[in-house]
């Protein structure tokens, strides 16, 4: 009777696998492919396919029905986006993407953009009006020959003031570019223009949106203060199309002998997985083949795959298998920000778990989910793609711990926001928050000061990457 009972559940079992993974052609009319490819792609992958009823195993108990719901979605991202956890709230960030090649790109570093990176700040005055100032300027793009410099401040977009309700618009939203007008008194916080008279003209500045690949590995180099040698990074993207640029930077800091080390990761929030490890690995060398981070996907994912699999350990290699130039440090400093998310956390946390970390500037955004892109293909990796359409998905499929399965919002060791009317010049001691940081190790020096402003948005809050660190998929 028990061996009975056990054949009809075997039997069951491999009729319901059958059924959901023969070939598409076979089961799937022509006209629900992509469709049929969101859902398949959600219920195999999706981080919170457990608590979406419509993505639940049980839903559905023969291809014609599944085919007969597939069928009331008139496009694909409507049933996208019926099928997303709390999409206001929780999930904003997963995405469907009409063409993998442009995803792909996106992914790479190649962005549409007037190379102005700003932020968006409410003025001091609490009133509906915003002001913009800049952040960086990737070199060779418009910004950087029509004169655009860091801490330059705007209130004005195609001689339209900015507010809460308009700049995403003006800002985000045109993609052949805009004139900026520049505010000439910053005003303790609520900026002003100098009306235009015989004698005075507002400075306009006008910018053209191009496509560039910018390299992440923006800045390195070594202050010498006393006998102390102290290496600083700017490092805006950890991007895997880049690694060799940051291998090739810590060869200069090893040349250098630096005795510590200053990563800034203000304006950085997204990237790879495997590019963290890379930065990891070259801080903390010493650390090869223990546990940076650890990945939690959804139940299906957690019970079908080794904890190994679902693991990121420091290397000691490149990709290439070129071996990485180490420092093998037991203590580093980051510099961070509100802006400072997903990726660059992945790193900060990962590291706190074993060597001696500070963080120096505003509390990070609490930010630890991966995405993985999902093919149309029979594993949903890039072989054998179904060639009638070039649908991707980008999907939230995991949340990622360090080795003592924690992830929160890094707390600042020591606060100190950014002075909006006196930026400084990045890798340089005009900086106020690097020639902090340098005093602090050298003389201990203490701050809590922290921002008065509320941040509204950036240059980066349309890109796909926005937020998004990339894993394979597993």
């Amino acid at each position: 009777m028990k061996r009975n009972m056990t054949y009809k559940v075997l039997l069951l079992l491999i009729t319901f696998f059958s059924l959901f993974n023969c070939s598409k052609d076979e089961f799937v009319p022509g006209d629900l492919e992509v469709n049929d490819f969101v859902w398949t792609g959600l219920n195999a992958y999706y981080r919170w396919q457990g608590e979406i009823s419509d993505l639940s195993d049980r839903r559905f108990s023969t291809r014609e029905q599944l085919n007969t719901y597939l069928a009331g979605f008139d496009e694909p991202n409507t049933i996208f986006q019926s099928l997303l956890y709390r999409p206001i709230d929780i999930d904003s960030v997963s995405t469907l993407h009409e063409d993998f090649n442009i995803l792909e790109e996106q992914l790479k570093g190649v962005i549409l953009t007037t190379g102005m990176e700003f932020e968006i700040v409410n003025f001091r005055d609490n009133s509906e009006n915003v002001f913009a100032f800049v952040s960086y300027v990737h070199p060779n793009s418009s910004a950087s020959r029509n004169g655009v410099t860091r801490g330059m401040i705007f209130t004005a977009v195609n001689d339209t003031p900015l507010t809460r309700a308009n700049y995403r618009g003006l800002l985000l939203n045109n993609p052949t570019g805009y004139s900026i007008t520049l505010a000439d008194n910053y005003n303790n916080g609520n900026p002003m223009i100098t009306p235009a008279s015989p004698t005075t003209t507002p400075a306009v500045i006008d910018l053209v949106a191009e496509t560039i690949s910018p390299d992440p590995v923006a800045i390195n180099k070594t202050f010498t203060e006393g006998t102390t040698k102290i290496g600083y990074l700017l490092y805006n993207e950890f991007n895997n199309e880049f690694l060799n640029e940051l291998n090739i930077a810590f060869a200069n800091f090893r040349t250098e002998a630096i005795d510590e080390l200053i990563v800034d990761l203000r304006y950085t929030s997204n990237g790879s997985i495997e590019a963290v490890n890379i930065l990891a690995s070259l801080i903390a060398g010493q650390l090869k083949g223990e546990v940076l981070a650890s990945e939690v996907w959804n139940n299906k994912v957690n019970t079908n795959r080794s904890t190994q699999l679902l693991e990121t350990l420091i290397t000691d290699i490149l990709p290439n298998r070129n071996p990485l130039n180490a420092l093998n440090l037991t203590k580093v400093y980051f510099l961070t920000s509100n802006k400072t998310a997903s990726a660059s956390e992945v790193l900060i946390n990962g590291l706190a778990s074993h060597i001696d970390v500070h963080t120096i500037g505003e509390n990070t955004k609490g930010v630890y989910n991966a995405f993985s892109v999902l093919y149309d293909s029979e594993n949903y990796k890039k072989f054998e793609i179904n060639p009638s359409h070039n649908y991707a998905l980008l999907p939230n499929v995991a949340t990622v711990l360090n080795k003592d399965a924690i992830n929160s919002r890094i707390t600042a060791s020591q606060t100190l926001a950014e002075d909006y009317g006196n930026l400084g010049e990045l890798g340089e001691r005009t900086d106020p928050i690097l020639d902090f940081a340098i005093d602090n190790i050298i003389n201990s020096t203490t701050s809590d000061v922290p921002s008065e402003f509320r941040r509204h948005g950036n240059s980066k809050e349309n890109y796909v990457t926005n937020e998004v660190l990339l894993t394979p998929l597993k």
